[in-house]
């Protein structure tokens, strides 16, 4: 999977782009995937997890939100509908999302019903394919603040180490 960029909009394609060695220019064509396609939606989150593309959450033009997780095996190029146990966070866009060892963290979000903003922060357990777990951990330190639109990153090495780090 190294070497590649997803980038996917509110219709149903996907371009990857080679970013290799390239000096500054990507060539970028339709990846051709089977299985059922998420729907088009916006303020969603894709994370990448060994070789799943996971598809969270967003909603769609009517501001429904999506609460299905799609994933993608980068190796076969074929999308699943994943069913995910444990209590699962409501519905959201606007959310941060972070892989981290085998699975995702989850952060924030808002939903226009009722013009919420979450403080939450989630963990979707990905260790077995096709079987992803929920989970909110309990969190240390400095508490999350509501909010949405933000990003966030694991740092991997250096003086902040397996830190989740929300922007």
């Amino acid at each position: 999977m190294s070497g590649q960029v997803f980038i996917e909009d509110v219709t149903d394609e996907m371009l990857p782009g080679d970013v290799g060695e390239a000096e500054g220019e990507l060539e970028w064509s339709v990846l051709k995937t089977s299985g059922p396609q998420p729907p088009p939606r916006g303020g969603h989150t894709a994370t990448l997890v060994g070789s799943r593309l996971y598809i969270l959450f967003g909603a769609d033009r009517n501001q429904t939100y999506i609460s299905a997780i799609h994933c993608l095996d980068t190796e076969t190029n074929t999308w699943i509908e994943v069913r995910a146990t444990g209590e699962a966070p409501e519905p959201r866009s606007g959310h941060s999302a972070a892989a981290w060892g085998e699975g995702i963290v989850l952060c924030g979000g808002m939903t226009f019903v009722g013009e919420k903003i979450f403080d939450d922060c989630w963990h979707l357990d990905c260790s077995e394919p096709g079987e992803p777990k929920w989970s909110e951990p309990a969190a240390g330190g400095v508490p999350f603040k509501a909010r949405n639109s933000h990003s966030a990153t694991v740092i991997g090495s250096g003086p902040l180490e397996g830190r989740m780090v929300v922007v």
